[in-house]
């Protein structure tokens, strides 16, 4: 949130902090620290430490679909929800594919027909998936109906973009909530389910920011450090298979788009280009096939985006 809010103002400076350490000694490494680009730093017994990326080769990976799996799609009716589902129908087979969105598919027939000629066994539910009793319910059913479940990708989400200078607390709520709630309500819903994994679809907003978005990558960025929280909890036996969350970028086709200007403003100041379908679905395997419980994916001039 803060690093959207000092594009939105160059005024404002800051980064997250976990302190390990005395107040007098935070006190004077923060001084000794300041005017860093940081936006993540961490003090304790190795004294000021700052986030950094690891870059990872982007090699051919399994495919993470299993033959006859069940998956679940939040916000499957989705422009980006819809690109997952047809990934599943067209690289497994007999898969049994659960769509939830708030209106249940109405008028979503066709799209649901073509799943199905895919070979795919497809189920569409209404559901809030915010409603902590309603998640539980379905996970349920999913399980007496099917008998197993082996992966979620949760692919709702909210944009109400405006300056955080301008943000109400409504609309505050309508973007965290799909985010933060939803993601706790599904993991405490599938706590001991023999899941193979769950895909969270965070935004490259959460790493780096992104003007008038404020709320939107602070929602983003719960999903990837609730990632590493979990992650932790299943090294102790706790849970089962990991959690992902990958900081997407802006896709080509579905998502949420911008207007073809403000792709070409993004692309000369950062050099991301719109991920193609293709891709993305690379990315996302080879991202499972890793250990790690939060990755970035970009597309684009490879230089900038290091830079």
């Amino acid at each position: 949130l803060w690093r959207s809010a000092g594009q939105e103002n160059p005024g404002r400076r800051g980064c997250r902090m976990r302190a390990g350490a005395s107040l007098d000694e935070l006190g004077s490494s923060m001084e000794a620290g300041a005017g860093g680009t940081a936006n993540l730093v961490r003090y304790g017994q190795q004294g000021r430490e700052t986030l950094r990326y690891k870059e990872v080769p982007l090699e051919k990976s399994p495919v993470p679909w299993r033959d006859n799996g069940v998956y679940w799609i939040t916000g499957g009716f989705g422009g980006l929800g819809r690109l997952f589902v047809r990934e599943a129908a067209h690289q497994a087979r007999n898969p049994v594919l659960i769509l939830s969105s708030r209106n249940g598919g109405s008028g979503q027939e066709a799209f649901l027909d073509e799943l199905r000629g895919l070979g795919a066994r497809v189920e569409a539910h209404s559901l809030d998936v915010a409603d902590a009793a309603a998640v539980r319910s379905l996970a349920a059913q999913i399980l007496e109906q099917h008998g197993n479940l082996n992966g979620i990708v949760h692919g709702a989400g909210v944009l109400q973009d405006g300056l955080l200078m301008h943000k109400q607390a409504e609309s505050l709520h309508k973007v965290l909530s799909p985010k933060i709630f939803v993601l706790e309500n599904l993991d405490a819903a599938t706590a001991d389910l023999p899941l193979d994994w769950i895909v969270a679809c965070s935004s490259i907003s959460a790493a780096w920011g992104n003007p008038g978005q404020s709320d939107y990558a602070a929602a983003n960025g719960f999903m990837d450090a609730f990632a590493v929280y979990r992650d932790g909890l299943a090294r102790q036996g706790l849970r089962h298979g990991r959690l992902v969350s990958v900081n997407w970028p802006l896709w080509a086709e579905g998502g949420m788009g911008l207007t073809p200007d403000g792709a070409d403003a993004l692309g000369t100041r950062t050099g991301l280009r719109a991920m193609p379908t293709h891709g993305g679905m690379q990315a996302l395997a080879a991202g499972l096939a890793h250990q790690y419980s939060v990755f970035l994916a970009a597309f684009g001039s490879r230089g900038k985006i290091r830079k």
